[in-house]
């Protein structure tokens, strides 16, 4: 609430939004009628899973200003009508597009590493792959918003959405920042309303290669998109290895501060200028 400036009505809407968007419930009840059949502490990690997702995409609706004021103007109705059917179909073309050579390597072994260990504890192949792949449902809006914006697939718009945070290192910063926290409070506050602001030059320049491109490909994403965007790197060669210099002196690698997504949010804005023109 700090930093969406909203009432608590107004986070239980969005609360409730998320969750049948999301369709939570029917997940819920999958883990629950494992009573007896796996560790208890199993399915506390896999509901923690949704609990987090929940968390991340309340924050998301209420940071984005559209879906706030659908909330706020036209009700509940209005915000599950814009994603809930979009996302379904999202959600199940997710194994069309998180082959692990379009997800960051981080991201695609952790994703696989917990598939395997819920498999390796008796948890259904189906519910294993959807739980390990939740995480990657955080960026689910601004996925459906973009298809439904440039007329392409969700699975479509999805791959170059993640490829091309892969390309920038996008999802490094974002995930080192989740993994290691700040010392003050109002520096992760701030933190992570900038992942909102790098989430917005996300979909911004997931937007130029899509409208580069022209038509979606033909084919299943895992075929065409590292060459998509390998063919607009290719065009923009000098706007991105200035933005790869200055990447590369921030080491993202290394502690993450404030100061530093200033600067890298500020030379993506500037590499998106320089690719715009």
């Amino acid at each position: 609430m700090e930093t969406t400036g909203v009432d608590f009505a107004t986070v239980a809407l969005a609360y409730e939004a998320v969750r049948r968007i999301y369709d939570l419930e029917s997940y819920a009840r999958e883990i629950d009628q494992l009573d007896n059949k796996i560790p208890a502490a199993l399915q506390t990690a896999l509901l923690s899973q949704a609990s987090n997702l929940l968390r991340e995409q309340v924050f998301h609706m209420l940071s984005d200003q559209r879906s706030k004021d659908a909330i706020l103007q036209n009700g509940l109705k209005s915000v599950i009508a814009r994603y809930q059917a979009p996302v379904t179909e999202f959600k199940k073309a997710l194994p069309d597009i998180l082959p692990t050579h379009i997800l960051p390597s981080r991201a695609a072994k952790a994703l696989e590493a917990r598939r395997a260990h819920w498999l390796s504890e008796g948890v259904p192949e189906a519910l294993a792959f959807e739980a390990a792949g939740l995480p990657a449902l955080e960026y689910s809006f601004d996925i459906v918003d973009l298809a439904a914006t440039t007329g392409w697939s969700n699975p479509g718009a999805g791959s170059v959405y993640f490829a091309t945070g892969r390309l920038l290192n996008i999802d490094t910063l974002r995930e080192k920042a989740q993994a290691e926290p700040l010392v003050e409070h109002y520096d992760n506050v701030a933190i992570r309303q900038m992942n909102e602001d790098l989430a917005a030059r996300q979909r911004r320049l997931t937007r130029e290669i899509i409208l580069f491109a022209g038509a979606e490909p033909k084919g299943p994403p895992a075929e065409w998109v590292e060459k998509l965007v390998a063919r607009w790197a290719e065009v923009n060669d000098t706007a991105l290895k200035r933005f790869e210099t200055v990447a590369g002196e921030l080491d993202l690698a290394g502690a993450i501060s404030v100061g530093k997504y200033t600067l890298f949010i500020r030379k993506i804005d500037e590499l998106i200028e320089s690719a715009s023109s």
